[in-house]
């Protein structure tokens, strides 16, 4: 390809894939008629359809509807090209793959950009970036065809930016144009910011909610309930952005993965995050718990994984597995699995609420197992050690159940969530989930209104607390207040809770009690005859 003279230096700058390296990449084969860049296919055409499709939509649906569409296609188009480069250059430094979209931007011609400032922290979400563009095809067809405009007209360049930036980050990121080569001025100039930092009442980010990412769905490529991470969804944004980096550098890695953590931090989550950033947005994902799995089952979900070819070996499905509470798994079943991940099949996440020092002292749990599930384990911090998130993630989580619910916008006020952020939550965000909720159907009012002050959590927190003791009460507590306490009844109960954890798995029970299963099996037994109970 011809390079204008002068400007060779320009193919070396920036990070990788620079210029030069997206250039020698891109393909032409004549006898297939086809442009390949890293075998993707492309298309060449020229700028003015991109022009001719706005007009059309323009004329036959009006300027709101044919913003929302251009937008959509712009910002669809960002987050396939950053899955595109991670695919593509699965070793890139995060910073590197970020940056790749400004050189795409660059590669198709749409504009010549310029840096004022680009500021992000991958691991912890945070985003600031201004730009300048230069010659923007968008601006120019528009100008050429209708003259100057009274307001920005890169709707589709900017919906990229804002796509690209999104995927990257792992949140609504926002991009707005604030000048604009369409208005009469010389350069567009644009600025990205988290959807949080513009706020949730910025009438672009209302959009960008309701009518961007709503139609995303159906779109291909892109979330998908069988297997996409719903990256923007602010509620699996914030829980996952302690790990959000720690994800994707062991993504880079052909190796299973564990993830720990308390009930509630979001480990499927965290689950299906690692599979879209290991394998891509196509796929299934089976989840299992492992309680509930004999040999035939746990080789069915290994078997589903695997493509049987005539003539061939046979090659792995896109399908993935993930085990919940792994530490139930059978003995038996535990070492069929680790000569599974020896087989190379590392399509594979499992998911346990102990530590690891706790597992490795727990004597029915495989120690070969737990060498290959454990090398670069995920932990999943608990909320009491993120007290500075707990604030935006209660408004995210109260925004989600008056989506679900149907509700109007709520109001959460500064004092309610002072009380929640010095809450324990030891239920993480599924108890921070059933406070808010509960909150949402307290305070609605005829007119659909919902404000939510302090006294009404306070309420909450104390019908729950109440709950809480009843339940306690209505078991152990009623038991002592009954009867003498002895011995038995308090063997006997934990039994109960033990079954009553494990569906009536007895062998899930006794490794939940550190016992043998011919050991529970026998105490259950005694339970008919309670005068030959061991004391």
């Amino acid at each position: 390809m011809q390079i204008n003279a002068g400007q060779e230096p320009l193919l070396d700058r920036g990070g990788r894939p620079t210029l030069r390296e997206l250039l020698r990449d891109l393909v032409f084969s004549p006898g297939s008629g086809s442009i390949r860049l890293n075998k993707e296919r492309l298309v060449l055409q020229r700028a003015s359809q991109m022009s001719r499709l706005r007009n059309q939509l323009v004329e036959r649906y009006g300027r709101d509807e044919a913003f929302v569409m251009m937008t959509r296609l712009g910002f669809v188009a960002g987050r396939e090209d950053a899955d595109f480069v991670r695919r593509s250059w699965p070793g890139l430094d995060p910073g590197d793959a970020f940056t790749a979209g400004t050189r795409l931007h660059m590669l198709c011609g749409c504009v010549n950009l310029k840096t004022i400032h680009n500021d992000f922290d991958i691991r912890r979400g945070r985003f600031s970036g201004e730009f300048l563009w230069r010659s923007s095809a968008e601006a120019m067809d528009y100008s050429r065809d209708h003259g100057n405009s009274a307001e920005p007209v890169c709707w589709s360049q900017v919906g990229y930016a804002s796509g690209y930036a999104t995927h990257c980050l792992g949140k609504l990121i926002v991009y707005k144009e604030l000048e604009c080569l369409g208005m009469g001025q010389g350069h567009c100039r644009v600025m990205g910011k988290p959807a949080e930092v513009w706020g949730e009442s910025d009438e672009l980010v209302r959009l960008y909610r309701n009518e961007i990412l709503k139609a995303e769905p159906a779109t291909p490529g892109l979330k998908r309930t069988v297997s996409r991470q719903s990256d923007d969804d602010p509620v699996s944004s914030l829980m996952l952005a302690p790990i959000r980096e720690r994800i994707e550098k062991v993504a880079r890695f052909d190796v299973p993965v564990l993830i720990l953590g308390e009930p509630g931090t979001g480990k499927r989550t965290a689950a299906r995050a690692w599979s879209e950033a290991r394998f891509g947005a196509d796929g299934v994902l089976d989840i299992a718990a492992a309680d509930t799995l004999d040999g035939d089952s746990l080789d069915a979900l290994f078997d589903r994984s695997v493509l049987p070819t005539r003539g061939r070996r046979p090659r792995r499905s896109q399908r993935r597995v993930v085990l919940t509470d792994i530490e139930l798994l059978a003995p038996a079943l535990q070492r069929r699995l680790a000569r599974r991940l020896d087989e190379g099949d590392s399509r594979v996440a499992a998911t346990t609420r102990r530590s690891l020092t706790e597992l490795r002292e727990t004597a029915h749990f495989d120690d070969g197992l737990l060498h290959r599930l454990a090398v670069a384990p995920l932990v999943m911090p608990p909320l009491r050690t993120r007290h500075r998130d707990i604030p935006m993630l209660a408004k995210a989580l109260l925004q989600r159940a008056a989506r679900r619910h149907g509700a109007n916008e709520p109001i959460l006020t500064s004092e309610a969530v002072a009380l929640l952020t010095a809450l324990e939550l030891r239920g993480n965000v599924t108890e921070l989930e059933t406070i808010v909720t509960a909150a949402l159907i307290t305070v609605a009012s005829g007119d659909g209104t919902f404000r939510i002050e302090r006294p009404c959590v306070e309420v909450i927190l104390d019908e729950l607390q109440r709950k809480a003791q009843s339940s306690g009460r209505s078991g152990l507590e009623q038991d002592c207040a009954e009867d003498p306490i002895t011995l038995e009844s308090l063997n006997q109960r934990m039994y109960d809770e033990a079954m009553g954890r494990c569906n009536g798995n007895v062998a899930a029970a006794a490794r939940l009690l550190g016992l043998s299963r011919a050991q529970l099996a026998y105490r259950l037994r005694l339970r008919r005859t309670p005068s030959a109970y061991p004391k």
